[in-house]
């Protein structure tokens, strides 16, 4: 009686286990032709329609590639954009395809580079994920899951890149 209660309790927790998310910690992990993006995860939305961003890193230990764009089915634009101080003024602009050689590491951050959802169907809360691809030129496409967070989820502003990028 017992060991089968046991067994019954087991079967339940494991099927609630299996229904219930996985921790987000490695959803955003993806690697494609030696090119790593991790670490993803997206600012909560302000209300309907308002735009959104998501960052991650990206290393490069395969070759060269660039990073041409980005879509995702939660929104109807999504391009890389660039955060810069110019004369005293925080601007963002579009970003032209970002190369990434061999060797790089691009850390699109706050205030930096970033990947802007815009025009999205339905507002980004916590606790969801939102699905980006990524257009590599060479590499292909690759698919990450970033969970979206509060805006006081980033740890520090700015980009880092090992090389200089073009």
């Amino acid at each position: 009686m017992m060991k089968t209660l046991f067994s019954i309790l087991t079967l339940t927790f494991g099927l609630v286990m299996g229904l219930a998310p996985l921790p987000q910690a490695h959803a955003a992990d993806a690697t494609i032709a030696g090119i790593t993006f991790s670490g993803a995860w997206a600012r909560a939305s302000t209300g309907g329609g308002r735009p959104s961003a998501a960052y991650l890193t990206i290393i490069n230990k395969g070759a060269s590639d660039v990073l041409s764009g980005a879509s995702s089915p939660l929104a109807e634009r999504v391009e890389i954009h660039q955060s810069k101080m110019e004369n005293g003024v925080m601007r963002m602009n579009k970003a032209e395809p970002l190369e990434i050689p061999n060797g790089a590491k691009l850390a699109m951050k706050p205030g930096g580079y970033h990947i802007m959802i815009m025009r999205l169907k339905q507002p980004l809360k916590m606790g969801d994920t939102v699905t980006l691809t990524l257009h590599l030129k060479n590499a292909g496409d690759v698919t990450i899951h970033a969970p979206v967070k509060h805006a006081a989820a980033a740890h520090g502003h700015g980009e880092s890149m090992k090389h200089k990028m073009k």
